[in-house]
């Protein structure tokens, strides 16, 4: 949820938005040609991604194959590592868009991961900016990013626990130190 909110924010794309894009190149995520000219499947696809992202970003299903080709899509397109949505730490390569304007469309990303699937190769963010941007390695920053959560309910009474019990220590030691 918060990787999709940094993406509106920092991007301006929307999971809908996303989901469009990804209509590009849904051969390589639903491993079967896309009819575009079939509105009515367009619409399905769409909404499909939509769906899986929606649901992703929610946690309300497990990660099937389909969503793990679509992270590794957007993340690579957004050129932020996969680790932030394990971990909640990750980096995120960016470029100076005045020396380097060109974007890197999302079918540049699905053609490197396929050379990538072919080769055996792991997945690198940089050294997919170099092939498919034609930057250098002066030109890709690296910014670490980290998730953070406001505290839930949960913990707010986890915590108070936790201070009450505090509190009854200091109560008993006083009455301890008392008596002596």
């Amino acid at each position: 949820m918060i990787l999709a909110d940094f993406i509106y924010c920092t991007f301006g794309l929307s999971l809908n938005d996303i989901a469009g894009e990804l209509l590009e190149v849904s051969e390589y995520i639903m491993e079967i040609p896309l009819d575009k000219k079939n509105l009515s499947d367009v619409k399905e696809t769409r909404k499909l991604y939509y769906d899986v992202m929606d649901k992703m970003r929610s946690n309300k299903k497990t990660l099937r194959d389909m969503a793990e080709k679509i992270i590794k899509v957007v993340c690579l397109w957004f050129g932020i590592t996969q680790d932030i949505l394990r971990t909640g730490k990750g980096y995120m390569y960016v470029i100076n868009m005045q020396e380097h304007p060109e974007m890197l469309s999302i079918v540049d990303v699905v053609d490197y991961c396929k050379e990538c699937e072919s080769h055996g190769k792991d997945l690198n963010i940089e050294e997919m900016m170099k092939e498919k941007m034609g930057v250098e390695d002066e030109d890709i920053g690296k910014v670490f990013l980290q998730i953070v959560e406001p505290r839930s309910d949960t913990d707010k009474k986890v915590a108070e626990f936790i201070d009450i019990l505090l509190e009854e220590m200091v109560k008993s030691r006083e009455k301890g130190e008392s008596r002596n």
